[in-house]
C-alpha cells in the first residue's frame, strides 16, 4: 500500500482517501477513487464536485512500520 492520501472538501465536509485512482466514466466525468481511512471502505468522487484545493499529504504511521 502506498504512504500517501488526499485530503479534499465534498458537499462540504472534508474528505479523505488513501490509495487513489483516477478514473473517468462512459459518461466522461472523472472521479477519484480509493480508500477512506475512517470507515475502510471504498468511496469515488467526482472531480468537479470536489470544492477548493486538493492536498496531497503523508499518511500517519501505523503501529509495526518503521
Amino acid at each position: 500500500m502506498g504512504t500517501d492520501r488526499l485530503v479534499f472538501a465534498y458537499e462540504h465536509r472534508y474528505r479523505v482517501l488513501d490509495d487513489v485512482q483516477v478514473r473517468v466514466t462512459k459518461d466522461r466525468n472523472i472521479l477519484l477513487v480509493g480508500v477512506d481511512p475512517d470507515k475502510n471502505e471504498f468511496r469515488s468522487f467526482r472531480v468537479d464536485r470536489i470544492q477548493g484545493r486538493i492536498k496531497h499529504v503523508p499518511k500517519p504511521r501505523s503501529a509495526g512500520q518503521s
